[in-house]
Parts: structure tokens; C-alpha cells; sequence
């Protein structure tokens, strides 16, 4: 039997979100190369005999030399392992200056192959390379970094038809950032690993590699979430609130129980009295030490009956009835007069 992982999109030494403090951000950087080393100890303790990396390795052609030094230490010190390299979008350039003997690249326009165990490992640069004639009798593996599709061809795109009855056991993909298998024939699994990380709100949920096992002329395929923070939106419904202490309630029942570790956005939602406090420092001075991040963000839209402002000689009744005659779409119209009451009571403006 031949064990492999199969990881992607890993971003080693991005920014990470741009809204996050930057000790934080620092944080999360170094869990990004920890979460490595600690998919590459998992895999040393399986008897893996390699891992395939799909792609993006790093986030840029520039990773800093710290970064690049701690990735070449790792695989180095793993020789019995063999590294499969595919360079992703983000990191076309060849940035490791003392190449380990076991970190295997592969051709930028055409397929080359490397033996891991029993594999055959087959990958290319150019998802448009012509593809390569695979023996029945071999287990083989393809690794491409991209986007499938139905049938369209070109840089960076897979068509998955192209790919069925070729003597495939198993498509190791990167560019996803979500963990997704296909069965593309009775013989080939195809699947995105995804990030072993998340890090913006746009990659939700579980995130981790793929264990594969090579055994009786069949494929296993596991997913193995192993993430060191997850990142939720949760929703905060204000619709029935009116003091300080109903809308810090909403939001205490939407946190409940997420993990400390995790990084959160919470969108506050309803419909709204516009005389309802909705004051985000307060709210984030509030709720935010329980987490690792949590940011907020003000989606209400003003519950207004005209009624009550037609004959109001205030600064904020003249506001609303010029709102509410000059014909706005709606959206527009609630927008305006979120941003508008949130000025005049002096709080910060959200829009």
C-alpha cells in the first residue's frame, strides 16, 4: 500500500485579512506555517510517502526569506518523503535557493513524472498541455492547479470530460479553496483539496488536505480537516429590539457556541426603530476579548412609520421627510437613512 497527502492553496506568508490587527495577522501567519509542519509530521507518522503539493504554496513570487527557509528546513527534514511541487498562479517563481533533494517540481508546458511508491505522479504548469498516455496497469495520478469545467478549454481551466477514461486514479486539483470530490469515471476521483486554512469570511467551514491509499488496484480517498481557527458569518436578528441591553442580547444568542479560537463576522440584521442604539465600538468592547477576532457589520434597515415624523420640527424629522419624499428606490432610501440617523446621533458611520 501507498499512503499520500494531498494539500493546496496553503498561501504561506500572506497578509492574511487586511481588517485583522496586526499582531494578529503576525498570529495567523505563523499558524499558516505551523498548520505545514504539522501536516508534514501527520503524514511522517502515516509511513506517507509523499505529499502532492496542488499549487500555491505561497501567497506571492515573494514570500520572505524566513518563510521560505522555515518550508525548505521542514521538507528537508523528511528525506524519506517525496515532495510533489506544483506552482500555482500565486507563486510562479522559483523562490527556494537551496533546493531539497526530495522537493520535486514539474514542467511548466508539458507533463513530467515522478515515482512516489507505487505512483505515478504526473502534473504540469499548463492546464492546456496535451495529455500524457497512462498505463491501465499502473496507479497514476494527475495534479493540476485551475478551475473545472463542463467542457470549456484554456489557461487555467480543466475540462473534467477531457480528463474520463484516461487511466486516472486520482485529479489532484488546487485553486479551490474548498474541500470538493467528483467521480469523473468508474476509475478516476478528482478532488480540490482546499486551503488548509481559511482566511477571509469568503472561506467558511472545515478546511484541511487529502489522505489517499493505494491498495488492490483501488484508490481511498479522506478528508481531514485540521485547521487551527475557523471563520463564521453569523447573522443577529435586531428586528424586536430597542435599548442598549435588547440588542447586546441578539447578539450574545447569535455568539453562542462558537469557539474562542475562531474568528467571526456578525451582521446585524432587521428591521429597526430608528431611535434603536446600535453602537459597534460598544458592542465590539463588548464581545469582542472572547474571541480571536470579531468584527461587526450593520446590515438593519429603519423601521419608520411617517406618521410619527410628519409634523416632528426636529433636525432629524426635517432629515427624514426630505428622505422619504424624494423618491428613492428602496434600498437606496434605507441606506441613506441608516448613514444620515447614524450622523446625527454622533455615532460612527457603518455604510
Amino acid at each position: 500500500m501507498t499512503v499520500l497527502f494531498h494539500c493546496a492553496d496553503l498561501h504561506l506568508d500572506s497578509v492574511m485579512d487586511s481588517r485583522l490587527p496586526e499582531q494578529s495577522a503576525a498570529q495567523r501567519r505563523r499558524e499558516l506555517l505551523q498548520n505545514f509542519s504539522e501536516l508534514v509530521s501527520h503524514a511522517d507518522a502515516a509511513g506517507a510517502a509523499g505529499i502532492l503539493i496542488a499549487g500555491d504554496l505561497f501567497d506571492t513570487d515573494t514570500p520572505s526569506p524566513g518563510a521560505v527557509r522555515f518550508v525548505t528546513e521542514t521538507i528537508a527534514a523528511h528525506p524519506h518523503m517525496s515532495f510533489c511541487m506544483l506552482r500555482g498562479n500565486h507563486d510562479r517563481a522559483m523562490v527556494f535557493r537551496d533546493l531539497p533533494e526530495n522537493l520535486l517540481f514539474f514542467p511548466e508546458h508539458a507533463y513530467g513524472c515522478h515515482t512516489v511508491g507505487e505512483v505515478q505522479v504526473w502534473g504540469c504548469e499548463d492546464t492546456t498541455a496535451p495529455l500524457p498516455q497512462l498505463s491501465p496497469d499502473r496507479y497514476n495520478i494527475l495534479m493540476l492547479h485551475g478551475q473545472i469545467t463542463d467542457g470549456t478549454r484554456g489557461k487555467e481551466l480543466i475540462p473534467l470530460r477531457d480528463f474520463a477514461n484516461r487511466n486516472i486514479d486520482y485529479l489532484a486539483l488546487g485553486h479551490l479553496h474548498a474541500y470538493r470530490q467528483i467521480q469523473v469515471d468508474d476509475r478516476c476521483i478528482c478532488a480540490y483539496s482546499g486551503a488548509l486554512e481559511g482566511r477571509g469570511f469568503d472561506e467558511p467551514g472545515d478546511h484541511g488536505y487529502v489522505h489517499l491509499e493505494f491498495s488492490g488496484g483501488k484508490c481511498a480517498v479522506h478528508f481531514v480537516p485540521c485547521a487551527k481557527r475557523r471563520l463564521h458569518t453569523v447573522s443577529a436578528d435586531l428586528t424586536d429590539c430597542r435599548t442598549h441591553t435588547d440588542v447586546q442580547q441578539a447578539v450574545q444568542k447569535a455568539l453562542a457556541g462558537y469557539a474562542a479560537e475562531d474568528l467571526i463576522k456578525v451582521l446585524l440584521c432587521g428591521r429597526v426603530p430608528v431611535d434603536t442604539p446600535i453602537d459597534i465600538p460598544h458592542l465590539s468592547t463588548c464581545f469582542s476579548p472572547r474571541f480571536f477576532f470579531l468584527t461587526f457589520e450593520n446590515c438593519t434597515k429603519p423601521l419608520l412609520n411617517t406618521e410619527d415624523y410628519r409634523y416632528d420640527i426636529s433636525l432629524k424629522g426635517e432629515f427624514i421627510r426630505t428622505v422619504l419624499d424624494a423618491g428613492l428606490p428602496e434600498e437606496m432610501r434605507d441606506r441613506v437613512l441608516l448613514c444620515g440617523l447614524q450622523a446625527l446621533a454622533g455615532e460612527e458611520i457603518t455604510e
